[in-house]
């Protein structure tokens, strides 16, 4: 297991935990000029550490906690084909993986959108805009039926956790809505990131939603009653995924720059919505 001393934010994947542990996928080292990507965990008191790292050039991986399990999705770009490839993987205590499904085509861009394993032969994932569900034999149909665009998903203890354009909703296994959220976007915002004023990811837990607020380089939490702003930044940074971490909120930004560096990471953690925010990781 090594620790890792430098690296930068790798724009695909996710931030999710499992009790005391954070995991997400970056490119390490940042400077590989195949885009070769690993993920790395962290614990409270304790190093950014590299655990799984893929043995292909352009690789990515796509990750999802479930019933203190690990599950990912590691995809490889195909240069003489032209094509992706997935497989799906799960994580043991030493750190090594089970492949539960092997490599296959990736005809959907399975887990970029967030996925969640409704029995270790079937996978919700979305693939915009609609919430899917994918076999093993490889058959896709949707999951359920959804009246509005979904571009993200996040299975969380309550149900699915859905993301559209400037809505989300906390849904059931078959797509009825338990509650929902309006009006994410900062409708004011000037000079958004690559001019997208989106939200990037979302997290539920404790009747408050979590939000990565893109456009408006921060990160929001939403009750029923009011949104707070509990993190600004500036620029070159902008708000990338969330995890509600225990009872407090985990949160990764990453830089946006133009001068043909690679982004680089800012990894906050924050105890309360007022408290001062504590830099985990920052290159």
């Amino acid at each position: 297991m090594a620790a890792v001393s430098t690296a930068r934010a790798h724009p695909t994947g996710n931030l999710v935990s499992i009790g005391d542990t954070a995991y997400f996928p970056y490119v390490f080292p940042i400077d590989h000029t195949g885009h070769k990507s690993s993920v790395l965990s962290w614990q409270a008191g304790r190093q950014v550490n590299v655990i799984l790292t893929s043995k292909h050039n352009a690789s990515d991986f796509m990750l999802s906690a479930q019933n203190n399990s690990l599950y990912i999705i590691e995809r490889r770009y195909e240069q003489s084909s032209s094509k992706n490839y997935v497989k799906l993987l799960k994580l043991n205590t030493d750190n090594s993986t089970n492949t539960i499904w092997p490599w296959f085509e990736d005809k959907w861009r399975l887990g970029e959108g967030g996925f969640h394993l409704q029995s270790e032969q079937q996978i919700i994932f979305v693939k915009y805009p609609d919430v899917l569900i994918h076999r093993a034999d490889g058959s896709v149909d949707k999951a359920f039926e959804f009246p509005h665009p979904v571009k993200r998903l996040r299975k969380v203890a309550q149900g699915l956790l859905l993301l559209g354009e400037n809505q989300a909703w906390l849904v059931n296994q078959r797509g009825k809505v338990q509650k929902q959220w309006a009006n994410l976007l900062s409708q004011t915002v000037e000079n958004a990131p690559l001019n997208r004023n989106q939200i990037f990811d979302i997290d539920y837990h404790n009747n408050t939603l979590l939000v990565a607020n893109w456009g408006n380089r921060s990160f929001d939490i939403h009750t029923k009653a009011s949104r707070t702003n509990i993190q600004q930044l500036d620029a070159p940074y902008t708000a990338h995924w969330v995890n509600h971490f225990a009872d407090s909120y985990l949160m990764m930004a990453s830089s946006i720059s133009f001068d043909g560096n690679n982004p680089q990471p800012l990894l906050i953690l924050k105890a309360a919505a007022n408290a001062q925010a504590q830099i985990i990781w920052q290159d």
